[in-house]
């Protein structure tokens, strides 16, 4: 029998964890990093997305905020949107050469902090929170999913 999560732990954890974002927005807000910028240019750089839905869906952002960033990465010409060839609908993202460059710039130095502080964790800590992190995941989306299906069934 799985033994029962009780209050003091789930508030443990919501301490660390908004902790740990607030983090990162002081690191942000230091370096003058945009976190929504950073998203969206991992998604195009690193994560091989193309079009803003996928990113909506795979990093859980606002559309808006999304077509926000690709505007201002448009404006300065780091990004191109094209046609889809499967569906004309659809408008995929395209780093331009200008575009790939800034974003590998600009990746390297958000994840050269990250960096330091993973390898002060060490490699076999870093791996388990991966993991942990996976399920934690899985585990949330699914409960969401069922939350949410739940609620519509009763409607």
């Amino acid at each position: 029998m799985q033994k029962e999560i009780d209050e003091r732990a789930i508030h443990e954890f919501n301490k660390l964890y908004y902790k740990i974002n607030g983090l990162y927005v002081r690191f942000e807000n230091t370096k003058g990093f945009n976190s929504s910028l950073y998203k969206v240019l991992h998604a195009l750089y690193i994560s091989d997305l193309r079009t803003q839905k996928d990113i909506m869906q795979n990093y859980e952002m606002p559309k808006q905020t999304i077509n926000n960033v690709i505007v201002h990465l448009q404006k300065q010409d780091f990004v191109e949107i094209l046609a889809s060839q499967n569906d004309k609908r659809e408008r995929v993202l395209k780093l331009t050469k200008r575009g790939v460059e800034y974003a590998k710039a600009f990746i390297a130095d958000y994840t050269a902090f990250e960096r330091k502080v993973y390898q002060k964790l060490g490699v076999r800590k870093f791996g388990k929170l991966i993991a942990i992190y996976a399920d934690f995941e899985k585990a949330f989306n699914e409960i969401l999913n069922e939350e949410f299906s739940n609620r519509k069934d009763k409607q």
